[in-house]
């Protein structure tokens, strides 16, 4: 079993995104595949409108990229190191460098589009 598999997987059940901490973040970004970090709060209203539509789109896009979750309820300091202002807040990153941000409760195929346009990016 891989790392990635190791991280998505939690008390037996594998999940298509994975939890982020502070003990993974930075094995996480070494990664040769890129990463979708997305940042939200157990406060944040539009972040719970918004985590089911995340967990599919992990599914989706398994094959393309990595999907991460980081609980800024718990992880405050994950938030301050991305400068992360408003949630909820998507982070696409390739070769260990941020190529784009999506903030607020967008739909779909917007964030669909996005991660096929950041995936193509060089």
């Amino acid at each position: 079993m891989d790392i990635i598999q190791k991280l998505k997987n939690n008390f037996g059940i594998e999940k298509k995104y994975i939890d982020i901490t502070y003990d993974n973040i930075d094995n996480l970004l070494n990664l040769n595949k890129p990463l979708i970090i997305y940042f939200w709060a157990e406060h944040c209203g539009l972040c719970r409108m918004l985590h089911g539509l995340v967990d599919e789109l992990a599914r989706e896009n398994q094959d393309k990229v990595i999907f991460g979750k980081v609980n800024l309820t718990n992880y405050e300091k994950i938030g301050t190191r991305f400068q992360i202002e408003h949630l909820p807040t998507l982070i696409f990153i390739k070769n260990k460098t941020e190529t784009d941000r999506r903030i607020g409760n967008l739909q779909k195929p917007i964030i669909q589009g996005w991660i096929n346009i950041n995936f193509e990016k060089n």
